[in-house]
């Protein structure tokens, strides 16, 4: 049991670290996302702020700048996260296919005449497991 337990913990610290370096990657991307639209919402309001004071556009023009910027921006969001979870679909539906092709070791014959079973009992006489042949895990 031990060593199953110590088995079972390594792959959890396993799994706990590949799960948080994908946070950590995620969490940068939408901050470097963030960084990228509110440089460019900011270069174009001093833009247009500065066509403001020469005269070129007015005020609702500003303000119709600053909409489309953020109209524009909104659905790379979306995007990001539809990305990702299309990401996840593919690869979970990998798994599933890897799953359903993986043929039976035991497969009955053509023809078989199903089985009728009305009573049954179950014997463990000499039965042994280990996972390598240093640590047993069963010796019968």
């Amino acid at each position: 049991e031990e060593f199953e337990a110590g088995h079972y913990e390594e792959n959890i610290r396993k799994f706990q670290k590949a799960s948080m370096m994908s946070e950590v990657t995620l969490a940068l991307l939408d901050v470097g996302q963030a960084v990228i639209l509110n440089a460019g919402l900011a270069v174009g309001m001093l833009i247009s702020a500065q066509r403001v004071a020469a005269g070129d556009m007015n005020v609702g023009d500003f303000v119709m700048v600053n909409t489309y910027i953020i109209q524009l921006a909104t659905p790379l969001n979306w995007l990001g996260t539809s990305y990702r979870m299309i990401q996840q679909a593919f690869i979970d539906m990998e798994k599933m296919i890897e799953l359903l092709n993986t043929h039976p070791e035991i497969q009955d014959v053509p023809g078989a005449p199903p089985v009728n079973i009305t009573r049954g009992e179950v014997v463990f006489d000499n039965v042994s497991f280990s996972y390598d042949q240093i640590v047993p895990v069963l010796k019968g």
